[in-house]
This record gives C-alpha cells, sequence and structure tokens, in this order.
C-alpha cells in the first residue's frame, strides 16, 4: 500500500497567510505530489489556532518515506527553510500515514476544493469490519473522491478518511446519504470513542507528473 506525509501547522496570529505560502513553497521544491489545506471548520476550535495541513503523496512503498525524510534531514538549508516556517507557528507536528483504501475512480474534470476529515478510532474487534465497509462508502452519486488511510503513530486502530468534495453543496449531499445509513449505525456501534470531523479548504495543489 502506498504512504503519505502530513505536517500539521498551527501559525502565530498575524502569520497565517505567510506559513501558507511558504509551506506551498516547500510543497513545489519537493517534488512530490500533494496538496496544502487551511482549516475553516477546526476539529477543535477552542484548542488551536486555524491550521495548515500539507500533504505530501508519492511513496508507493515505505522505504520512500524512508528515504524521504533521510534527504530531508540530511540537507541542511532545506531543513532551515522548514525551521524558519515553524518558528512562525504556535504548533507543530508530522505524521506517516498509509492508505488502505486509494482513490476510487475520479469522475471527468474533477478539481476538489474542500477535504473533509472523519478521524475514526474503532474498537479492536470491530476494525476489520469496520474497512470491509469501506468499499460501500465509497459508493455514492456525489461527485467526490474518498481516501481512507491509517496513521503510524496514535491509536493503534484509528483510522482517517478523507472526502474531496467541490464544493460545501456536495459535501452536504455526501453526509446526507451518510447519515441515518447502515454504514453509519454499524460505525457507531463500533467506535471506541466520538469520531472527529474537521473541515479544510484546498490551498494549493501540486500535480507531479
Amino acid at each position: 500500500m502506498p504512504y503519505f506525509v502530513n505536517t500539521w501547522k498551527s501559525p502565530k496570529p498575524g502569520h497565517f497567510m505567510e506559513v501558507a505560502k511558504a509551506t506551498q513553497e516547500a510543497l513545489q521544491g519537493s517534488g512530490k505530489p500533494g496538496n496544502v489545506s487551511t482549516t475553516i471548520s477546526h476539529p477543535r476550535p477552542t484548542e488551536r489556532n486555524m491550521g495548515v495541513v500539507v500533504t505530501i503523496a508519492g511513496f508507493p512503498e515505505i522505504t520512500d518515506v524512508e528515504e524521504f525524510f533521510d534527504a530531508m534531514l540530511g540537507d541542511e538549508s532545506r531543513f532551515a527553510s522548514v525551521e524558519k516556517a515553524n518558528a512562525l507557528c504556535d504548533h507543530f507536528n508530522v505524521s506517516v500515514s498509509e492508505v488502505l483504501h486509494g482513490p476510487n475512480t475520479l469522475p471527468d474534470n474533477f478539481s476538489p476544493k474542500f477535504i473533509q476529515r472523519l478521524f475514526i478510532t474503532p474498537r479492536l474487534d470491530k476494525l476489520r469490519e469496520l474497512l470491509s465497509l469501506v468499499p460501500d462508502m465509497r459508493e455514492t452519486s456525489v461527485r467526490s473522491n474518498i481516501v481512507v488511510s491509517r496513521p503510524l503513530s496514535g491509536p493503534s486502530a484509528s483510522i482517517r478518511v478523507s472526502c474531496f468534495v467541490e464544493s460545501l453543496e456536495s459535501l452536504k449531499e455526501l453526509n446526507s446519504q451518510f447519515i441515518g445509513s447502515p454504514i453509519q449505525k454499524t460505525i457507531q456501534q463500533s467506535v471506541a470513542s466520538p469520531t472527529v470531523r474537521g473541515l479544510a479548504r484546498i490551498f494549493y495543489v501540486n500535480s507531479v507528473s
């Protein structure tokens, strides 16, 4: 399964766009596909500032992730640019995730504008059952792209469902199809803690052929 890397930044007041643009430049310089997104509905708004999230993709194997970090940590000038942006933040962190179910067949001319991230922690004995529902979750009439991943840190059974849509109206329709469905009921019966949602707007996309 492929992997991707996220960086999570909480810019200090007055530095939000500066951090967003710096992360865009860093992604461009990485030579990897990915995107920069900015939170418009924070999963925990009373605990953190607005966030800037970078997704760096293009890692077919875990060894590719290892080589990426080796190269970054071994390049002082490259790491210094990362640290310069981090100095403008109240919080910064990195996570690596494994893709369990990759992008579905994309609609023609699909251009996502928003990402809804669902952070789900199922009970250990329900993880396999929950993952078996993923193909059904992706069967929707809404123009969307749904990716299911598993972080390599945090609760061992946690998964993330990232829903890419072209508009908030599309997201509303996607959620309305999900609410009250058998899938939602199974998730409710399978989780160890309540599902956490977050919503972000895509700020920049780095397409690498």
